[in-house]
């Protein structure tokens, strides 16, 4: 049996219908990486590499409205489990560096939109899209591998604050 066989097979008895095709995502996106991080794989890396694959496999759910609320769960989930490692103590200390760090992000999403917009056709919104994707860093494959390499723990609560006021600042450069 090769890879078409088992696509077309699941693409015929298990996401035919609808619910059996959003119980499998689930477990495909959800548990399957929580397995995986058992062997040292990073859950946010499977995770992102499976729903990666799946839309590739599976091209025609991307239309299916359940899944684009699948999509935005997923990545509001992301930027949730992120924030609730903030230490605002932590925070507090640095924040004239990270204020400054906040500032060199904005100044680098802008420079690297007008560039984008200048060598491309394309909208300053998908600019800067393309340069948030570029230049952010996953906050959930730092906070996850931070532990294994052996930092100093001064330099860990550095590298856990700038990652996510990064983070935080590419929310807001979406969300405004």
């Amino acid at each position: 049996m090769d890879i078409q066989q088992i696509v077309t097979w699941l693409q015929e008895n298990v996401f035919s219908s609808n619910e059996m095709g959003y119980i499998a995502l689930i477990v495909v996106l959800f548990i399957l990486p929580r397995f995986l991080s058992r062997y040292g794989i990073p859950s946010a890396l499977s995770a992102f590499f499976l729903g990666f694959c799946l839309q590739n496999v599976f091209s025609q759910a991307s239309a299916d409205p359940v899944i684009r609320v699948f999509s935005i769960l997923g990545i509001s989930s992301l930027f949730a489990f992120a924030g609730l490692e903030v230490d605002l103590k932590e925070i507090g200390k640095r924040s004239f560096p990270i204020l400054e760090h906040v500032a060199f992000r904005l100044i680098l999403v802008l420079a690297g939109s007008f560039a984008i917009i200048h060598y491309f056709p394309i909208s300053s919104t998908h600019a800067m899209i393309v340069v948030l994707a570029i230049t952010t860093p996953s906050v959930g494959f730092i906070l996850e591998s931070i532990g294994r390499w052996k930092l100093d723990k001064n330099l860990e609560s550095w590298i856990i604050n700038l990652a996510i006021s990064t983070e935080i600042t590419a929310l807001i450069i979406l969300l405004f």
